[in-house]
């Protein structure tokens, strides 16, 4: 199914753009246990990773489950709808 295979190639890309992944905010790789890179759980998400303290407010523990970075849940809110 044309969907499944959409979706599996957009994974296959994300991972390297996660190994290869620095913060959107400053532009640095991973800083340490203390302020560690967040990775936005939308699949179509351009920005990817965050350091935590690098958010406004800033994110004190990684969060468990699915987290979506600023832009992502902007984007949500104004179309009134959960990210993907």
């Amino acid at each position: 199914d044309e969907h499944k295979r959409t979706q599996n190639e957009l994974r296959k890309k994300r991972v390297k753009e996660e190994r290869e992944a620095t913060c959107t905010a400053c532009g640095n790789e991973p800083l340490g246990p203390d302020n560690e890179l967040l990775l936005c759980d939308n699949l179509y998400c351009h920005t990817i990773a965050w350091h935590q303290m690098c958010l406004d407010p800033p994110v004190r523990e990684v969060p468990d489950g699915n987290w979506y970075c600023p832009f992502c849940t902007d984007m949500a809110a104004a179309n009134n709808a959960a990210p993907v």
